[in-house]
This record gives structure tokens, C-alpha cells and sequence, in this order.
């Protein structure tokens, strides 16, 4: 079935492991939803067609611990925003792959995990906070566009910005 979260601010939770088969509208107000990756091991549990169920969510984050391992030919691009990236979330590409990207205009994307890969910045307008418990393997990579990109964790890679008014933090 449906559901409807009405008015208010309200928060979601979804595992990984379970079915859902209706709609959840989270109404009027700052929604959350929160999907639970404990015990899965790949991203294509969170595809197009799973996030389409989830309408009126203004915040979304990912929960729990799991090694997300990724198809670099079905790569994870996160086209809303804000997301967070919790703690035990760990993204595994293949070596000199991307981990996920950043759709235009998406974001801020805020990353408190562990990612070996890349994160491609795709598009323009993106903001991409690379938290203090995070580790980064790969590079930090953006075409032309503008970007802002925070830094506290640790980034093993480079940032390489194109075209465009870019602001990079480093603290």
C-alpha cells in the first residue's frame, strides 16, 4: 500500500532488505528519509525505480553499515538533495572507477564515509562536503561548472575543478 506522511516534519525509514511496493509521499514540511543499507552489499537496491516511490522527501540519507560494491557500467548518481553519507558506509569501485556522482544541481551532498573510488561532480551547481570521519581513495573530479566543495576528512586523490567559479575549503 500508500503512504501518507500529511503536514509536518516527519522521518522515513526504509531498509535495503525490505519489499515496498506502494507510494510514500512525505507531504508538506522538511522530510527525511532514511534508507537503511545494513546488510546489503551492492547500490542497485537504490535505483531510479525505488527512489520514484519516494516523492516529497526534502532530505535524503543513507544509514547503517554495509560495503556497497559498485557496477562501474551501472554507476550511482545521486540527483537530489541534501544527502548525507553516514558513517559505515563504505563504496567500493574497481581502481580508477567512480563511486558515485553528483547529478547538476544536486546536493549538498555531505560524505561522513569511506569511499574507494572517484566522485564525479556531473554538471554544474554542485556542493560536496567531505566530512571529518570520511576517507576519499580516489580523485574529486568536475567538468565546467560551478563548484563548492568543503574539506575536513581525507582525500588520498586529487580535486580537479574545470571551468567556473569553484570554491574549495580545506579545514
Amino acid at each position: 500500500g500508500d503512504i501518507f506522511m500529511g503536514a509536518g516534519n516527519d522521518i522515513l525509514t526504509h531498509s535495503l532488505l525490505a519489499e515496498f511496493y506502494g507510494i510514500a509521499d512525505g507531504g508538506a514540511g522538511d522530510d527525511l528519509l532514511l534508507f537503511d543499507i545494513t546488510g546489503t552489499s551492492h547500490f542497485g537496491a537504490i535505483d531510479a525505480a525505488l527512489q520514484a516511490k519516494f516523492i516529497n522527501f526534502e532530505i535524503t540519507q543513507l544509514i547503517g553499515t554495509a560495503n556497497i560494491v559498485v557496477d562501474p557500467d551501472a554507476p550511482i548518481v545521486f540527483d537530489s538533495g541534501p544527502i548525507t553519507l553516514d558513517q559505515g558506509v563504505v563504496f567500493d569501485a574497481p581502481a580508477g572507477e567512480t563511486a558515485f556522482a553528483l547529478a547538476e544541481g544536486s546536493g549538498p551532498v555531505v560524505v561522513n564515509a569511506t569511499v574507494n573510488g572517484n566522485i564525479a561532480l556531473a554538471g554544474s551547481d554542485n556542493s560536496l562536503i567531505i566530512g571529518n570521519s570520511s576517507t576519499i581513495t580516489g580523485d574529486i573530479k568536475g567538468g565546467a561548472g560551478d563548484y563548492n566543495v568543503g574539506v575536513t576528512g581525507n582525500i588520498a586523490g586529487n580535486i580537479e575543478l574545470g571551468d567556473g567559479n569553484n570554491n574549495v575549503t580545506n579545514s
